[in-house]
């Protein structure tokens, strides 16, 4: 019986690749305001938190 390894690498790589698929589908959903908004949300939705200034958070 073979298992079943989850590597911690390459489930971040796809959570990754969701979270980008989503933020751009939502870039290109909204009006021209508020693209850089999102344009700035991936650094801080990938981040740490403890190491995001108290701003940012």
């Amino acid at each position: 019986m073979a298992a079943i390894l989850f590597d911690k690498f390459h489930v971040l790589r796809h959570l990754g690749d969701a979270l980008d698929k989503v933020r751009k589908a939502q870039y290109a959903r909204v009006t021209s305001p508020k693209h850089k908004f999102i344009e700035e949300r991936k650094y801080v939705l990938l981040t740490n938190k403890e190491n995001l200034s108290s701003e940012v958070r």
